[in-house]
């Protein structure tokens, strides 16, 4: 469930990132008269634009995910709604930006490989003895349940 509440979140991050930065930059493009253009003929402002939001589309959730699980008590808002966070498997501590990061870029790669080692992998914790999903055994972390 905590997956929903930070996908709208990102959802939302996205599409605030689609009006500022896609859209603004293809009516540049297209409105201006002294536009260069590609071999194919699109503005070179629009591919800029296309590759600015592209990054920033990978670049953005990553680092909100990181930032949350890593640092700020070990919560994004999903797992703050949810009354989870991410520990450290060894500790009660937080894991830090970069294990987070660590965490976080695992899910990613698991992700580009056809998504289903990411299903799996975030199905493990039903069979793990500790609860923990591949990721968190990459980061040597721990999902907790902070409600009494």
């Amino acid at each position: 469930m905590a997956w929903i509440v930070d996908g709208a979140v990102i959802g939302a991050a996205f599409y605030v990132l689609y009006f500022v930065v896609l859209i603004p930059t293809f009516f540049a493009s297209v409105l201006t008269a002294s536009r260069r253009a590609t071999n194919t003929g699109v503005p070179v402002g629009l591919v800029v634009g296309l590759v600015i939001f592209g990054a920033l589309a990978v670049v953005l959730p990553v680092l909100y995910l990181a930032i949350g699980d890593g640092t700020m008590r070990g919560q994004t808002l999903g797992k703050l709604a949810m009354g989870i966070a991410v520990r450290d498997a060894r500790g009660n501590s937080v894991i830090g930006f970069w294990r987070g990061l660590g965490r976080t870029s695992f899910n990613v790669l698991l992700a580009v490989m056809f998504e289903l080692p990411l299903v799996i992998g975030n199905l493990a914790p039903l069979w793990d003895h500790r609860r923990q999903s591949w990721a968190d055994h990459v980061a040597r972390s721990v999902v907790v349940d902070l409600r009494p």
